[in-house]
């Protein structure tokens, strides 16, 4: 989780924000290897993470404090989706979300583009 950069995550709200099936890196699908486990295919395709999030904010519409949880749900499937699901078991999963999130929120405008993200894929068809 040490690769985490705010430029990295400004790439990925960009491009879930303008196409909905945009590649994000030179990365292909992607194999990993998880330790005492059968390998794990994971897309890496924007299409993938764009419906996981959809899906992820829509269940939680109706908490009374969605739009104060939002951001940390996106930060949580990008995180997934960049790093695997099994980044969900790191004991310091929680607090990292944590703080991207504030750090997300503490900018003008990437706290802009993290609210158009979650107002688009909540309002779509």
């Amino acid at each position: 989780m040490s690769k985490i950069d705010s430029s990295r995550l400004i790439q990925i709200f960009s491009a879930l924000a303008t196409q909905k099936n945009t590649p994000i890196s030179a990365a292909p699908d992607q194999v990993q290897n998880v330790p005492n486990q059968h390998k794990i295919r994971t897309s890496r395709s924007t299409v993938t993470l764009r419906s996981r999030l959809k899906t992820r904010l829509l269940d939680n519409r109706q908490r009374n404090d969605f739009f104060e949880a939002a951001p940390a749900i996106a930060i949580q499937e990008i995180l997934c989706w960049e790093f695997g699901d099994e980044v969900m078991d790191h004991r310091d999963f929680e607090w990292i979300v944590q703080q991207v999130t504030t750090t997300i929120l503490s900018n003008i405008q990437t706290a802009q583009a993290m609210t158009l993200l979650i107002d688009e894929i909540t309002n779509e068809g």
